[in-house]
């Protein structure tokens, strides 16, 4: 009999004996309706990756000491008038399941996923030059008011100068935990300022300890997103084509998370998705394998410039990017992270934007409701989408703001009320 004791530590816990109650229940054929054990600290209503609902109101969460057994249901059991989860007359939808790759990662049990299939998560990155992580948390609320519901992912970057670990190491000044204690999810990009050479000479393995060991500490399911991009040529650790070197670094990071016993790390493997296509098959070579990965995702914005292609690889085009464009490559998909993984692992749009057409007022708008479509049309393996909600006016001179116009935010709104992107209500 499975008995985790709600505890990622004992989530592969099985006893070989039964209690004479139990012997004495089957052969009366009956069943026993019991609180049979709590969770681990009792802290939030997510365990094992997905939501406990409270009994009562099944649209809440439970925490708690009331958060039993009898209440473990995904929050995808409650009511829905959606015909992709469930009837208006309150029949329910199954808890999806998932495959056996899916769980296959560093995170085992504790991998994230929506606990209603089809759909996606949700989240934004909140910051930009000058702004504060209490600034960005706050911005954070706002957004959630503004699109009148609750973000699922939160996202949040920790830079590291030249050559050292961090600046401000992750989760100083507990805004995950804020994240958590709010019901959005943790998504943490941290990447030392180093090269691969440097990671495999083991001249980081201290600060790998050092970050792991607060990821550990954070107990909650977390994302960790780490040398994204490494397919480009912009970054340390770019991997310049050299696929093997990647995935022995990347299997080494993992290697010091697992020996600090951070399971509750979700790793995220992010090439740029442009350059998915562009130096095919090297990028795919550089995947760690299944069981060093727990998601996988790409990065690709709409630029809308003479010098940012977007497009099938065979006639591709310069200029304004639809967002299939950008991550299928066409609407004749070709080569994209999420084809080669779908349902193998879970895909996350890990950053992405659009500008504005000041010569098309609401062009902006009209992008996240084509995304929206094709997202839902053609994107099954896409299971989270994170919008890079950031003014980079100074310093980069572009602004992927959902507030560059008032149409641009109500076409993310319309996605945002989307029941395909409300996963976790």
């Amino acid at each position: 009999y499975k008995t985790t004791w709600g505890s990622g530590a004992f989530v592969d816990q099985q006893f070989d004996t039964e209690a004479t109650v139990v012997k004495l229940l089957r052969e009366a054929g009956a069943v026993l309706v019991a609180k049979l054990a709590t969770g681990e600290l009792a802290a939030g209503d997510r365990w094992f990756g997905g939501r406990t609902n409270s009994p009562w109101d099944p649209k809440d969460g439970s925490s708690g000491s009331s958060a039993d057994s009898v209440d473990v249901a995904v929050e995808n059991s409650a009511p829905s008038s959606d015909p992709a989860t469930g009837g208006s007359d309150g029949s329910t939808s199954p808890v999806p399941t998932y495959p056996d790759s899916f769980l296959a990662g560093p995170a085992g049990a504790n991998t994230i996923l929506a606990a209603k299939q089809p759909g996606a998560l949700l989240g934004v990155w909140i910051g930009g030059s000058g702004t504060t992580r209490e600034q960005q948390w706050q911005r954070f609320l706002t957004r959630e008011q503004q699109l009148g519901r609750p973000l699922d992912v939160f996202g949040t970057h920790y830079g590291a100068p030249a050559g050292t670990c961090y600046n401000v190491a992750p989760f100083t000044g507990g805004y995950e935990q804020l994240a958590w204690e709010h019901g959005a999810y943790a998504l943490v990009s941290w990447t030392p300022s180093a090269t691969l050479d440097q990671i495999m000479a083991g001249q980081f393995d201290a600060c790998y300890r050092d970050v792991a060991a607060r990821f550990q500490a954070f107990a909650h399911p977390v994302f960790l997103r780490t040398m994204w991009e490494f397919n480009g040529s912009w970054y340390p650790w770019s991997y310049g084509g050299d696929s093997a070197k990647f995935v022995a670094a990347w299997r080494r990071i993992v290697g010091i998370f697992r020996a600090q016993g951070a399971t509750n790390v979700n790793f995220v493997w992010a090439p740029a998705e442009g350059w998915y296509r562009s130096d095919a098959p090297k990028s795919y070579q550089a995947y760690p394998g299944d069981a060093y990965v727990d998601w996988v995702a790409s990065d690709g914005y709409n630029w809308f410039t003479s010098s940012a292609w977007c497009g099938a690889m065979d006639h591709p085009h310069a200029g304004w990017c639809q967002f299939e464009e950008i991550f299928h490559g066409s609407l004749q998909a070709t080569k994209s992270v999420e084809l080669d993984f779908r349902g193998r692992k879970p895909y996350m749009v890990a950053e992405t934007g659009s500008v504005e057409d000041a010569a098309t007022p609401g062009r902006k708008g009209e992008w996240f409701r084509n995304a929206r479509d094709a997202i839902k049309a053609r994107f099954p393996g896409l299971m989270a989408l994170v919008y890079f909600d950031q003014d980079l006016t100074t310093g980069e001179g572009v602004n992927w703001s959902l507030e560059t116009s008032p149409s641009a935010l109500d076409g993310f709104r319309d996605l945002a009320q989307d029941a395909y992107f409300r996963t976790l209500e």
